[in-house]
């Protein structure tokens, strides 16, 4: 009895082993038992699998009617499927007129010319302005006042008058006396 134990737990656990490989090729290769899809399923308490066959491939000798059906042909589906497809399909096409329209408009865009007047620098903030208005400052101290006053008439009243109060005055007093009577009176006021 004692050399015939270890016999049977091993024919046991041998048994045990060749019907886990069957259950295992049968749920992750079914086209090997014949059928051609096999779902594993859940039991109600989710700790063991239980395999459902699905479908099950025609016998060999039957043969499918090809003038009926194309070979390419796909199999139905449900209706919730379908639904969703068109869903998918219209939005798709909805979002490539909107990419179609907006290629249109900047191809128009690109082609018309743009006047001059339209392009305009970008705008600059006051501080780096004042910081500008420093600077030019003081390169118009280091120049006489005549050549300094053929640059100002390139520039508006406003301008013109954030400058010289930027310059020392005595630069300032020379500039106005070089600059158009009228034109300096205006920054005066």
């Amino acid at each position: 009895m004692k050399a015939i134990l270890p016999l049977l737990i091993l024919s046991t656990v041998t048994l045990l082993a060749a019907i886990g490989i069957v259950i295992g090729l049968r749920m992750y290769q079914p086209q090997l038992f014949g059928a051609s899809t096999l779902a594993p399923a859940r039991s109600a308490h989710g700790d063991s699998l239980s395999v459902a066959a699905q479908t099950i491939k025609p016998a060999p000798d039957t043969k499918p009617d090809s003038a009926s059906r194309p070979q390419n042909a796909v199999a139905p589906q449900s209706s919730a499927d379908t639904s969703r497809l068109a869903d998918s399909l219209r939005a798709l096409s909805a979002r490539v007129e909107a990419q179609k329209q907006t290629i249109a408009e900047l191809q128009a865009k690109a082609q018309s010319p743009a006047p001059r007047d339209s392009i305009q620098a970008p705008p600059v903030s006051d501080s780096t302005q004042a910081k500008n208005a420093k600077t030019f400052a003081k390169m118009l101290e280091s120049m006489p006042a005549e050549q300094a006053v053929r640059i100002l008439k390139g520039l508006d009243d406003k301008e013109v008058k954030a400058i010289l109060l930027s310059v020392k005055k005595r630069q300032a007093a020379k500039i106005l006396a070089a600059l158009e009577p009228d034109r300096a009176a205006r920054m005066i006021r």
